[in-house]
């Protein structure tokens, strides 16, 4: 019996698996990645007045195959120390909610390959980004590490950080994703992926820069991953 198991066992695991090979993803790359210039996002007095008044400013947009959009928001704390934390991967599990693994496995000059698993209800995805950090500008950007096999399809988005232009002392958050799912999606996904999932993907940052002032109340905190903008349900 115990023979049948042991043959079981291995009959279930891939072939990458008992080799000890690692997979590349199906393709290399469907959606356009983010040149290494920081992006000018123009705001208009409607936008910015939103941003004085403590609120954050978002867009989004979706087709049938992707979906994607950005937001943007003041944090009463200084750029070093917001950047500081967004690069802190080893603190995501603890301040990212669903988050259950998130390790570099590979860095080299200006990239960091990262992988991520999240999960909730017993279903996890995995997947692995390669970070390409601009510390000079307070800009990284991101794509798929398309030498590993990703349960996403493809995704790409960047982090932006400027000195606000009225108060050197605090920071003003520029956040992007564009994201191409494949197949069924859970429940728990599409919700990380609403409207929602992007303002908490943001609102995690903010709460762990400035601890100390008191935040508005939000939904629980999506991970810093790509989110995909999913239709929300009437």
């Amino acid at each position: 019996m115990r023979y049948f198991q042991f043959i079981l066992f291995f009959a279930m695991l891939s072939p990458a698996v008992l080799l000890g090979q690692v997979l590349p993803h199906n393709h290399q790359g469907k959606l356009t990645a983010h040149t290494p210039t920081p992006p000018q996002l123009e705001l208009g007095s409607q936008e910015i007045n939103e941003l004085q008044q403590g609120n954050y400013v978002i867009k989004q947009f979706q087709s049938d195959s992707h979906g994607g959009g950005y937001i943007v928001q003041d944090i009463n704390a200084p750029v070093e120390k917001v950047w500081s934390n967004i690069l802190n991967f080893s603190k995501y599990t603890d301040w990212v909610n669903h988050v259950e693994k998130c390790e570099p496995y590979e860095q080299s000059e200006d990239h960091l390959k990262v992988e991520f698993i999240i999960g909730a209800i017993g279903i996890t995805y995995q997947y692995y980004i390669d970070h390409i950090i601009d510390n000079k500008n307070h800009y990284m950007r991101w794509t798929l590490d398309y030498q590993h096999q990703s349960e996403i399809d493809d995704v790409v988005g960047f982090w932006y950080l400027q000195q606000h232009p009225l108060d050197p002392t605090q920071t003003r958050l520029f956040y992007s994703v564009e994201i191409m799912l494949a197949g069924w999606v859970p429940g728990f996904i599409q919700n990380l992926f609403s409207r929602n999932g992007l303002v908490d993907a943001a609102s995690w940052v903010k709460k762990v820069s400035e601890p100390e002032v008191e935040q508005k109340p939000t939904s629980e905190h999506s991970p810093v991953m790509p989110l995909l903008m999913m239709p929300e349900s009437d």
